[in-house]
């Protein structure tokens, strides 16, 4: 199995950013029929990144594509709005690891658990700086396989 994360800031400055991700992701499945995908949902990217796995996942009906959503801790918005979030993922995850951090340090620990579970990293990152900018950092200190849309290159960490 294939698994992949994204990383990118919470709003999105680029048009056909819509293009470039199903590209990503067409050559990604060319690689295994057996794929999971963790998303953080908090930003336009993470957004982006859901509704085109949910896109090629019936576009590829032959192959298992799983899409996770992995929250830093239990907030009130997973009880309001658990079931329509189950219409887009398969499931909703909070690591066991994240319960001792403090909330304001969640989201980092958060994006950390995801690159240290994915081979892969899809990104927009176009400046150097934010939670985007340090999970790339992070992913690519990690080796982890990363294809930034913001330069279109797949680079592998460090």
């Amino acid at each position: 199995m294939i698994a992949c994360t994204f990383a990118g800031h919470r709003e999105l400055r680029r048009a056909g950013m819509e293009g470039l991700v199903g590209i990503a992701l067409e050559r990604l499945l060319t690689m295994d029929d057996s794929f999971c995908f963790y998303a953080g949902g908090m930003g336009e990217f993470d957004r982006l990144c859901a509704r085109t796995v949910c896109r090629k996942r019936q576009q590829h009906p032959g192959k298992h594509i799983e899409l996770l959503l992995v929250e830093p801790y239990m907030h009130k918005g997973l009880n309001d709005c658990g079931r329509a979030l189950l219409a887009i993922y398969d499931e909703i995850i909070i690591p066991m690891q994240l319960s001792t951090c403090h909330y304001k340090a969640a989201i980092r620990a958060r994006n950390r658990w995801m690159v240290d579970h994915c081979r892969f990293l899809l990104a927009y990152v176009d400046r150097p700086y934010g939670g985007a900018y340090d999970t790339l950092r992070y992913a690519r200190s990690r080796d982890t396989i990363v294809w930034n849309l913001a330069k279109r290159f797949w680079q592998r960490g460090s």
